[in-house]
């Protein structure tokens, strides 16, 4: 039961975020930035996605390197990384948190476009 409500506690402090407010901004003015690279196989792709996925996969990495002792740029600071997602705690919890929104996001988009990659 306790688990649940931390959940909750979790989900909607998610929904009330800076994050999800301009992710939802940029969903509705369909915004988008290309993305393009190789896979692993060599195949090359292109995808289109809005700037603040993308703002989420790069603070992933860049809060990766803080909680191993590297700051990611001299301006970088991790209460700016909590302020924007509406986070609390240490390093390993807002990087578990982090890491929790960009799964919710991606099964969201898997099972809108009916894709399971």
């Amino acid at each position: 039961m306790k688990t649940k409500k931390i959940y909750e506690q979790w989900e909607k402090d998610f929904y009330d975020s800076m994050f999800y407010l301009q992710l939802i901004k940029e969903i509705d003015s369909n915004k988008t930035i290309s993305i393009s690279g190789t896979r692993d196989d060599g195949e090359s792709y292109n995808n289109n996605i809005p700037p603040a996925m993308y703002n989420l996969f790069i603070s992933i990495r860049d809060l990766g390197l803080w909680k191993s002792g590297l700051k990611p740029h001299r301006y970088w600071k991790v209460s700016d990384v909590k302020k924007f997602y509406n986070l609390k705690g240490n390093a390993e919890k807002i990087y578990k948190d982090l890491v929790r929104i960009k799964d919710m996001l991606q099964n969201k988009q898997d099972q809108v476009n009916g894709s399971d990659l």
